[in-house]
């Protein structure tokens, strides 16, 4: 009876801390739902009540998890995956990238705010401690932090980009941050400084002369309510907390305030899920070992050419290994002893897996993380996004290499294949990256889910936050300083110098002589 009486105690506390949330995934990018999905659902465990945004419908939700449907706010990205293959040239075209990813994110931001069940859901009466939003170039949503007026904790699902720093004060000199979009690290050439100055202002240009404008916009039109500060205002001072999708050991050091915090990897169950039988007996009946080929979940493997088609499936026939392939229709003719065909695929699982040799992969984010987390060296196959800088930094750091999709051919493919299979230096890298990402004093799930709850405990957690934020760009870099500095230096050269000459002129000056008469 006692330890009846203390368990439900220890239930009405947790019950009483438990926060209501509000969670905004609004991207059609499945990779992104799960990573924010599997917070959600830790904080739930914790007894938290979360209502989850997104495009992904949720089945059998667990208690104290509410969905609002965004039912067909997909369309735009799926128009734009449809001819991917075909538009794969614009990986290169980085301002045209630039341009891109703005007008898609404007689409979606509109898209997510007039959406009906937003809509309702915004003119109910329901209440939330926290917001958790993802930052992907949405900056309207910040107005859902002023409507419930509560904190906000954004997310950056593709680690650290412009509109992360924005929200987290953090410094970026050009000098040593590359722009997302460019395939650069923290040491750059002078070739490559230059072009990472020329792409980070031309997007801080499109920034503040198209973008917050618009989405000032958009945020005016979404929420209720005549008196809304500017939207300038609050993406300055609302978010509390944000997380990135990255880790030093990983990518490169940063220079990050207290309120920003890396946990890449939150997506990695640290115990993997128990391999579907016949996904297991394959894997375990290859004596070679086994290959996994997996090109997300935006990338569609079927809707690139026969040719290129035919190439990887003759290289693969020349190998020892046998190959794992996710495949979006399970059509794909090809021997079953050798190649296993699946519409869906536990990957976590099948990575951690020993008998895995080599990871196929377009270079995700999730799943460059995760092929370092399992120790597996990939060969990239870079599409769009963030991919190609994903894996050029696989090739330079030695966990693995990548090979352009535009010149895939047979002979291109099973040179790369045999290239990383038959080398022990990308083993041997990887093993070396998988120490010190799994180095770390608790898991990235666990680290968000307590900084989450560090900002509800303290209110939102202000005095985690810069002044920066709140800086103009003269005050941010000292032009002001500066300019008073060099005047008082000139001023205390010119004027000395000027009143020695005209000493000098006095005392030098010829006497005239007098005219005897």
């Amino acid at each position: 009876m006692i330890v009846i009486r203390l368990l439900l105690i220890f239930l009405a506390a947790n019950l009483a801390n438990g926060a209501k949330i509000l969670a905004i995934f609004h991207t059609a990018s499945k990779s992104h739902q799960i990573l924010g999905q599997q917070l959600m659902f830790e904080l739930n465990k914790a007894g938290h009540e979360i209502t989850i945004i997104t495009p992904f419908p949720i089945k059998n939700p667990p208690k104290g998890i509410t969905n609002v449907y965004l039912e067909g706010i997909d369309t735009a990205f799926d128009k734009y995956l449809d001819d991917i293959f075909d538009r794969i040239n614009e990986q290169e075209e980085y301002f045209k990238m630039v341009d891109e990813f703005y007008e898609f994110a404007n689409h979606v931001t509109v898209d997510t705010l007039q959406h009906p069940n937003v809509q309702k859901l915004l003119k109910s009466d329901a209440t939330f401690d926290l917001i958790f939003m993802e930052i992907f170039v949405n900056d309207a949503f910040v107005g859902f932090g002023h409507h419930y007026n509560c904190p906000i904790v954004a997310m950056s699902t593709i680690g650290m980009t412009p509109w992360a720093m924005d929200f987290g004060g953090a410094a970026a000199p050009m000098s040593f941050v590359p722009n997302f979009l460019l395939p650069y690290k923290d040491k750059m050439n002078l070739q490559e400084r230059i072009m990472n100055i020329l792409v980070t202002l031309y997007e801080r240009y499109r920034l503040y002369t198209k973008y917050i404008p618009e989405q000032q916009g958009h945020y005016e039109i979404g929420f209720p309510g005549d008196n809304k500060p500017p939207l300038s205002e609050l993406r300055k001072s609302i978010v509390s907390l944000v997380l990135l999708n990255s880790h030093f050991s990983i990518s490169f050091p940063k220079a990050l305030f207290p309120n920003m915090v890396e946990v890449g990897g939150m997506q990695i169950n640290p115990n993997p899920v128990e391999l579907p039988a016949d996904i297991k007996n394959f894997i375990e009946s290859a004596e070679h070992g086994v290959i996994y080929f997996s090109m997300g979940t935006n990338v569609i493997p079927s809707k690139m050419t026969q040719e290129k088609r035919n190439a990887i499936l003759n290289s693969f026939a020349k190998l020892k290994q046998k190959v794992i392939w996710k495949w979006d229709d399970e059509s794909l003719k090809v021997d079953p002893t050798k190649i296993l065909v699946k519409k869906w695929m536990p990957q976590d699982s099948i990575l951690a897996h020993p008998n895995v040799k080599l990871f196929i992969t377009h270079g995700g984010l999730l799943s460059c993380t995760e092929s370092i987390h399992h120790g597996v060296p990939i060969l990239g196959v870079p599409i769009f996004g963030d991919q190609m800088k994903n894996v050029d930094n696989a090739k330079k750091e030695g966990w693995g290499t990548w090979i352009d999709y535009r010149n895939l051919t047979e002979t291109s493919f099973t040179w790369a294949l045999n290239e990383v299979l038959n080398n022990p230096k990308y083993t041997k890298t990887i093993k070396n990256s998988q120490k010190l990402f799994r180095d770390q004093p608790m898991t990235p799930l666990e680290t968000a889910k307590f900084w989450v709850e560090y900002v509800l405990r303290h209110n939102g957690a202000p005095h985690m936050k810069s002044h920066v934020n709140k800086m103009s760009v003269i005050e941010y870099y000292n032009f002001d300083a500066y300019a008073i500095l060099i005047s008082a230096a000139i001023l205390g050269i010119v004027l000395p110098i000027m009143l020695i000459k005209k000493i000098l002129s006095i005392i030098c000056r010829p006497t005239k002589k007098v005219k005897s008469s």
